[in-house]
């Protein structure tokens, strides 16, 4: 993407703790986008702001809010924050997944509802939520986070590997 494309972007982030989700939020800063950041685990991102802020050249905005997206009222305590801190929002990037490799036999139905609400439910509630703002401006961008286990399953992998495909 052009750096113009993302200079002033309001940027959300699900996942952003992991590998993946710390790296784009480092290039959407240096692009000079305001981000927003969520993940389940608070010390990290905690940490990851304060990483962020130190390479903030532009002040740019970085907020984060901690949320457990398979709990509705996380998802929705998330997106008040941000209507509060943002108003809208330009990019989403539905990074955040539960990964489980059990044998089907052995699996839960909590365990599958978990890896559905997070990997399924949450980006669409996310997408539905801000492709509005999007429409309406006239631009935004939706990246979802799959894997090649969309394509293709492998052993143990049924719950993991059916919500990837649904998310494709």
């Amino acid at each position: 993407m052009n750096k113009n494309n993302l200079e002033n972007k309001n940027c959300l982030i699900t996942g952003a703790t992991g590998g993946l989700g710390s790296n784009l939020a480092k290039i959407l800063l240096e692009n000079n986008c305001n981000i927003f950041l969520t993940s389940r685990n608070k010390l990290k991102l905690q940490k990851l702001q304060n990483q962020l802020e130190k390479t903030n050249k532009n002040n740019c905005k970085i907020i984060y809010e901690y949320g457990d997206l398979t709990k509705i009222s996380d998802i929705k305590k998330i997106i008040k924050n941000i209507r509060k801190n943002f108003k809208t929002i330009d990019v989403l990037i539905n990074n955040a997944g539960l990964f489980l490799a059990k044998p089907i036999s052995k699996s839960k139905i909590d365990e599958f509802q978990n890896i559905f609400d997070v990997n399924v439910r949450a980006p669409f509630l996310f997408s539905k939520e801000f492709s509005q703002d999007m429409k309406k401006k006239k631009w935004g961008r939706i990246i979802n986070i799959g894997s090649s286990s969309s394509y293709q399953g492998f052993s143990e992998g049924t719950i993991y590997c059916a919500s990837k495909h649904a998310l494709l």
